[in-house]
């Protein structure tokens, strides 16, 4: 019997969950951690693929993403297959790494987005009284706490206002005196059934509608964010390419992916390639 197809859309979160071959170990040590991080900080920029969350447990993982212009299918499978090379190479192993294909959910509403965060960060310690997941290294827990982390990764949009950090606390605490609690917190069947029925056909519609948006508010956001410097796009690209220039590309590149504009759109307005705007938001990305 053919497997079903994945839900698959973009502009959707998704909950996915990787375990190791027969349930056993995918990190002995530190530097596994430290590697597989490396490698999903890499694949998420690369794939165009935003990172919202993640736990790290020593036989499996959870990552809260939202697919944008890439399948989710090309994200996992580069993820999974560079970690696999390592591990196998380290551990001299062959075969499979992982148990099966990845598990993946579509994320519906806010509701269940909420859940869903607090159950991936509750992963070292079932019980929120006790404050253990508070002390894991391999989560995203701490991010959402101090605002800081090596990896590229954002708040959800509960969490984004200036006291994101207070009711972030508060919710770990208490979630369900934040947001109602309901059994079908993963939607409405309505929801999941209007998702399911799209055809490729409307899905490929709503893509180049909304590249078609993108690039009219790429160029409005561009020169709001030059008025820092003086500057409009016109000028921005008159002044040549000296030191001064390269700080405000690296500076504008940054600023539109953090508004979420695809790596290729950002490409598109400036005139480089994906690589280079890869490697930008790679090493200068402050946030």
């Amino acid at each position: 019997m053919p497997r079903k197809a994945r839900l698959d859309f973009p502009d959707k979160f998704y909950h996915i969950c990787c375990r190791g071959q027969r349930k056993e170990k995918l990190f002995f040590q530190k530097k596994d951690y430290l590697v597989f991080l490396k490698k999903l900080k890499k694949v998420s920029v690369e794939c165009d693929t935003l990172l919202y969350g993640y736990c790290l447990m020593p036989n499996h993982y959870h990552l809260l993403v939202k697919r944008r212009e890439d399948l989710l299918s090309k994200f996992m499978s580069k993820l999974n297959t560079s970690f696999a090379l390592y591990f196998n190479r380290k551990y001299s192993k062959v075969g499979y790494v992982f148990q099966g294909r990845y598990n993946s959910w579509i994320i519906l509403n806010d509701r269940y987005l909420l859940n869903v965060l607090h159950y991936i960060h509750l992963n070292p310690g079932d019980d929120p009284n006790t404050g253990q997941y508070k002390k894991y290294k391999y989560s995203s827990d701490g991010f959402y706490r101090t605002l800081k982390s090596d990896m590229i990764i954002f708040r959800i949009p509960h969490f984004q206002s200036e006291d994101g950090i207070f009711k972030y606390n508060k919710f770990m605490n208490d979630p369900y005196s934040e947001i109602p609690y309901y059994e079908d917190s993963i939607g409405s069947e309505e929801e999941y059934l209007a998702i399911e029925k799209r055809t490729n056909k409307i899905c490929k519609a709503n893509f180049h509608e909304r590249r078609k948006n993108q690039s009219k508010d790429i160029l409005i956001d561009a020169n709001i964010i030059l008025e820092r410097f003086k500057l409009n796009l016109l000028l921005f690209n008159r002044i040549g390419k000296n030191r001064s220039y390269f700080e405000i590309r690296n500076y504008l590149v940054i600023e539109l992916f953090k508004k979420g504009y695809l790596q290729s759109s950002i490409g598109k307005l400036l005139g480089v390639s994906h690589t280079t705007i890869y490697k930008i938001i790679n090493l200068f990305h402050d946030f």
